[in-house]
């Protein structure tokens, strides 16, 4: 399986990143964001943090806190296909590698279709 897929990855990383959300989805054109993230950032009001942002800006958000370590193919899957039955425009991950991780790979698979572990590199 092939696939070629064009991400233009933004890591948004220190202090007053997260008042530059709105902005950053505006330069890329996405107005529908899907929050990933894990339940302790979520139950934290780490998150808050972030959807006041984007409220005071207008926009729609929902989320996907489901994210576990080492994510499992059925939470990808799970957020795969709230991707594309939400119609979102962008993911914003937020958290440590597991949700960055997770977010990578749904986005992967609602596009890409497949099963997640068609994507594997080979063992050799």
């Amino acid at each position: 399986m092939l696939a070629t897929i064009t991400t233009p990855r933004i890591m948004l990383i220190g202090g007053g990143a997260v008042a530059e959300i709105a902005d950053v989805m505006a330069k890329l054109g996405c107005s529908k964001p899907l929050l990933v993230t894990d339940p302790f950032m979520r139950d934290s009001g780490k998150v808050a943090h972030v959807t006041d942002v984007l409220a005071e800006a207008n926009i729609r958000w929902s989320m996907f806190a489901d994210t576990v370590p080492e994510p499992t193919d059925d939470v990808i899957i799970r957020g795969a296909e709230i991707i594309n039955q939400g119609n979102f425009d962008c993911v914003i991950a937020l958290g440590g590698g597991s949700p960055i991780d997770t977010a990578k790979a749904m986005t992967l698979l609602a596009h890409g279709g497949g099963s997640i572990r068609d994507y594997k590199v080979p063992y050799q």
